[in-house]
């Protein structure tokens, strides 16, 4: 009788560990999830220039998928035009994207293991490029050692290429908790930045906010059963931090968004 009991209660214990458990699920989106939005140097109210021309090139490395469990390495460049139109500024480029997706293993008891591992299994390297276009305008106003762009708009408009667009479009729906095999990508946002003078060049503190707008960002209908089983549509969070001097500007930015995160450095360098 006593072996009963204990057979029980190990049974109980057995299934409360595995109720409580939290599973993997697997979201495969756009590899710019979250780092599209490069940072962009701008002349300060200072520089009597009303406008400029731009070189910008940074290296990307963050996590994508549910708990960051696979990577993306990437690497940007871009070229961009700034212009001051009284407190107005504003600005309008282009950006060229390349670099890899890691697709890390999946445990035996996560989410779709079996229905995954028939397709692919391991630390695979999946490679992708991308090219668009951005913009944006801001409001300035400025202080005695200081500006505020008190608020800014800026939007990204990218296609992606690459083998990873392919092995996403290999995929079946029913295998995946998210499958989305769209190659566009489209953010809408709004952003604030603080610059101060420095007797040597300027410091600057940024913040952005915004959205992806192509359509099976917006509320897929998925549950994110780490987020109280909520659908949620995909945006994102930027935070940065450069240093101006002359004609060159060094930047780090904190990437955040949706099943994705992630540090870019940056170096920006005015051409004219």
């Amino acid at each position: 009788m006593k072996k009963v009991y204990i057979y029980t209660i190990l049974l109980l214990l057995l299934f409360l560990i595995q109720s409580c458990r939290t599973y993997r699920q697997l979201w495969y989106t756009n590899p710019l999830n979250a780092a599209s939005q490069p940072y962009v140097a701008m002349p300060t109210f200072k520089d009597s220039s009303k406008s400029a021309t731009y070189a910008n090139i940074n290296f990307y490395k963050g996590s994508a998928n549910d708990y960051g469990s696979d990577e993306v390495n990437l690497f940007s460049l871009g070229i961009y035009r700034t212009k001051k139109i009284n407190m107005f500024q504003l600005y309008y480029g282009g950006n060229f994207f390349i670099g890899n997706y890691v697709l890390h293993p999946l445990e035996s008891d996560d989410m779709n293991y079996f229905q995954y591992k028939k397709i692919e299994y391991g630390n695979i390297y999946k490679t992708f490029s991308a090219a668009g276009v951005m913009g944006g305008i801001n409001y300035t106003v400025q202080g005695k050692n200081s500006e505020w762009r008190v608020l800014g708009f800026e939007f990204t408009i990218n296609k992606e290429f690459g083998n990873y667009l392919n092995f996403r479009e290999s995929l079946s729906d029913s295998s995946t908790t998210l499958l989305i095999k769209n190659s566009g990508y489209t953010t809408l946002g709004l952003n604030t930045e603080v610059i101060s003078y420095l007797r040597k060049g300027s410091l600057g503190m940024k913040f952005s906010y915004g959205y992806i707008i192509e359509k099976e960002y917006i509320k897929p209908k998925v549950y994110d059963i780490h987020n109280g089983n909520q659908r949620q549509s995909f945006n994102y969070l930027t935070l940065a931090i450069s240093y101006t001097n002359k004609k060159y500007t060094g930047y780090i930015q904190s990437d955040f968004g949706i099943k994705a995160s992630g540090t870019k450095v940056g170096f920006v360098y005015r051409l004219w």
